[in-house]
Parts: structure tokens; C-alpha cells; sequence
């Protein structure tokens, strides 16, 4: 069901705007809350059931540094083949509320840059639809007889997990969720609740350093997201609306780059070139052949017969 507009601006007040977390009603008196390990077996056993997820949201961040509030609204799909997309598009509503600075002041209203990610099984596409730029990171295949392509591998599965905030969405097997992150109950009601999360490994830590999640626990479909950097001075918040589980397409399509350029540098071109001449060595010269006289050569150092006397 869409997010009232009631209910999104009581979620981004709970979420960012003040002290205390995401507002979420204490459970009554006769309904006993569930615990974590029970919410998380839960959880992983009905998103199990998922082609994945399907669903537009509205996405706010707060930059600290700069004292700039940033709105947007998009879509995003991530379905269980490894494939998915997020589209972004700016939106300056004025009649939102801004978060204020230390002195009182309402932080600067500015829209969110337009742009579109999008996850392949070797691939990741970012377009920058303002400029009409796109980057493309090519994901390699891991070699056995590399001894850093777990490194490689592993950089490259923490940006796609990072920027599909996963396992936030599609979950994942309780003791593997324990062994990556701390988490805690901070509120829960018969319909929701509120899970804090914060990394334990240096690879999430990298990438952000603490979230809370608020699940419908008929669905265990997120309502909303916040996720912050490691410095602690962005915080994105993402609220869902029209999430669904079982529209996902079987495949994502790339997107069109026509009319875009890519923004990687030169460097690329010039490698590429140093690879083919590498793998294409130019044919050895033959040797010369020896004189046929040791001693028809002069010595530089040694004056010949017709010098001068």
C-alpha cells in the first residue's frame, strides 16, 4: 500500500530529524514481542519465497558537512539472478521539512542528482543523467591461481551489496547475518519493527557504519531504511511504497547508452594497447653476420699504419 503523506513525513522526522529513533508503537501488554533470533528465521524463510523485490521509494540524505538536505524519488529492482537497478530522479518539494543545523538554521534544500545504477552478473553501470555520463566497472571472473582475487572479488561483491542496501532487502540466512553484523531490537509492534545494524566486517565498514531497518512483519517487506557513511555525516533514508516480492522480472535489461559518453579515463585505452603488444611481440631481428677479417676492423684506441709520421 503507497505511504500516506502523513506517514512519510512522521518517518523522516523519526528517522533523521531527531534524537530518538524511528517511532514505532511498543507492543501491548498481551502480545509478547519476538525476539531477534525468531524475527531473523522468519524473515529469511518468507523473503526465501521472493523473486525479489520490486519497488518505487522516496529517498532523502542529509549531508552534515555542508549542511544540505538532498530529495529524490525512484524505483528499484533486484531480482535472485544477480541482476538489478535503481533509478534516481531529483525532487525539490519546498514544503518538506528541513533538518536544522546546531545554531537552529534549516539546512540548504537542494534535489538529488538524477541517475540510474545497474547491476549485471559481471558488470556495474552507473549513468549520470545530468551530465549524460555513464562509468562501467567490469567484474572478473575469479582465478583459482590468483592469490588477491578474493580480495578482487570480494571489493567488488561489497559495492554491489552496499548500493542495493542488501541484505536489507532480500535478507539473509540467520547465522550468516549474525556473523556480519550486531544487531538490535529498538522497537516493535504487532505490524513492525525496528532492527539497528552495525558491521562487523572492515569490507561493510568500509561502505557504511550503521542502519536501521524497519520490516512489516506480515510481508517482512522493508517500510523503511537508513543507512550511514562511515564518517558519520550522510545519512541516506529510503522509504518504500508499492513493494512487492513477487513482480519482479526474471531478467533486468541493461541500460540504452545512447547518447551518453563514458567518463572512464584515458589510462584505459593506453593499458589496453600495452596488453596487445605484450600478447603481440614484434619479430626478433636477425643477427648480422660476423666479418670476414677479426683484423679488418680498426682499433679506435690504436693508430693505424697510414697515420702521419
Amino acid at each position: 500500500m503507497p505511504f500516506a503523506h502523513r506517514t512519510i513525513a512522521a518517518l523522516i522526522c523519526s528517522l533523521c530529524l531527531v534524537a530518538h529513533p524511528l517511532r514505532a508503537e511498543e507492543a501491548p501488554a498481551n502480545l509478547p514481542p519476538a525476539d531477534l533470533d525468531t524475527i531473523l528465521k522468519n524473515w529469511h524463510e518468507q523473503v526465501s519465497q521472493y523473486q525479489g523485490i520490486n519497488a518505487s521509494f522516496i529517498q532523502s540524505s542529509y549531508d552534515d558537512v555542508f549542511e544540505v538536505q538532498r530529495m529524490g524519488a525512484g524505483t528499484l529492482k533486484v531480482n535472485r539472478s544477480g541482476e538489478a537497478s535503481r533509478v534516481v530522479q531529483g525532487a525539490n518539494n519546498q514544503n518538506v521539512r528541513l533538518k536544522n543545523n546546531s545554531k537552529g538554521g534549516p539546512y540548504h534544500l537542494e534535489p538529488a542528482q538524477d541517475e540510474t545504477w545497474y547491476w549485471g552478473k559481471r558488470k556495474v553501470i552507473q549513468l549520470n543523467m545530468t551530465d549524460r555520463t555513464f562509468d562501467q566497472i567490469d567484474i572478473p571472473d575469479p582465478k583459482p591461481d590468483a592469490k588477491n582475487s578474493a580480495t578482487i572479488s570480494s571489493f567488488y561483491i561489497g559495492i554491489i551489496k552496499c548500493m542495493l542496501s542488501h541484505p536489507f532487502l532480500l535478507g539473509m540466512p540467520p547465522e550468516e547475518i549474525k556473523q556480519h553484523y550486531e544487531m538490535s531490537i529498538l522497537k516493535q509492534n504487532a505490524e513492525q519493527v525496528r532492527i539497528a545494524f552495525k558491521p562487523k566486517t572492515q569490507q561493510d565498514l568500509l561502505n557504511w557504519s550503521e542502519a536501521e531497518l524497519i520490516l512489516n512483519l506480515k510481508t517482512y517487506l522493508p517500510y523503511a531504511l537508513k543507512i550511514v557513511d562511515p564518517p558519520g555525516t550522510l545519512t541516506t533514508v529510503y522509504l518504500f511504497s508499492e513493494i512487492s516480492g513477487t513482480a519482479t522480472p526474471e531478467h533486468i535489461p541493461e541500460p540504452d547508452l545512447t547518447g551518453y559518453k563514458s567518463s572512464t579515463p584515458r589510462e584505459v585505452t593506453k593499458s589496453r594497447k600495452a596488453k596487445k603488444k605484450e600478447n603481440n611481440p614484434a619479430p626478433e631481428q636477425p643477427e648480422p653476420p660476423p666479418s670476414e677479417s677479426p683484423s679488418s676492423t680498426p682499433d679506435p684506441q690504436t693508430p693505424s699504419e697510414n697515420t702521419t709520421k
